[in-house]
């Protein structure tokens, strides 16, 4: 008797690709929703009384998460530094823009990326801009396990706080040195933020207020017990620490 469970077997290729396809509605629909939100109740969030518009892309969901406003923070201070020497630390804003500034990433190969550890990087020049967008909250936590094919490389905190002052030497007099990072993923990096013991110049909070996605910026204590994860996907509250440096 014929097995009649054959007449519905899809090839692996065919299943695969209508899975991607189905991704693709899914997140096409889910943008356009989040788009018309956007457009009808929150047009703008503000950071440090700048009004900024959230960054909405297809790519890596950017209009569900945190990469939303972390984005608009980043570029405003990268116009800032129109046509001086930037580096950015982690390959983030490539998936995004066509932008002139050196790239490096420990793990994620790409065309233009110089793939090291910013421990191990020694460059001929300093940097007048350096920015890292939910990069170092990995460093000496999740890195091997999320990006490494060594999954069994040990890792330790104290890379960390090595790569946060490393990323200092490479600035040059008067240089800026701006990361974004999650609250809640890397409970020591937490830490060393809540006590200041990475030195940063400058220190600032942005809470996620509602399902779609809307942000705001708020006090330390106003951020503290916020977890990643949770009550939305992906980060709910975010650290922006500044790094000046003086002659």
């Amino acid at each position: 008797m014929m097995n009649l469970q054959l007449k519905y077997i899809v090839p692996r290729k065919v299943r695969a690709l209508l899975r991607s396809s189905y991704t693709k509605v899914h997140h096409l629909y889910n943008f356009l929703i989040a788009r018309t939100i956007k457009k009808l109740n929150t047009k703008s969030f503000k950071f440090n009384g700048v009004d900024h518009n959230y960054f909405l892309a297809l790519y890596n969901t950017t209009y569900q998460n945190e990469r939303a406003i972390e984005i608009p923070i980043i570029l405003d201070f990268f116009k800032k530094f129109n046509g001086e020497k930037v580096l950015e630390i982690g390959n983030v804003m490539n998936h995004y823009f066509h932008m002139e500034h050196v790239v490096v990433d420990k793990y994620e190969k790409e065309k233009g990326v110089l793939n090291c550890d910013i421990i191990d990087y020694e460059p001929n020049d300093h940097f007048d801009f350096i920015f890292s967008i939910s990069t170092f909250e990995h460093i000496g936590f999740d890195e091997v396990q999320r990006y490494s094919s060594e999954k069994n490389k040990e890792v330790f905190q104290s890379s960390l706080l090595k790569a946060f002052e490393k990323t200092k030497t490479l600035l040059k007099d008067n240089g800026m040195f701006v990361f974004t990072v999650p609250y809640g993923f890397n409970t020591f990096l937490d830490a060393q933020v809540e006590k200041n013991q990475l030195l940063m110049s400058e220190l600032y909070y942005l809470k996620r207020i509602s399902k779609d996605n809307e942000w705001k910026q708020v006090t330390f204590n106003e951020l503290e017990g916020t977890q990643y994860g949770q009550p939305y996907s992906c980060a709910n509250g975010m650290i922006i620490g500044i790094f000046k440096k003086n002659p």
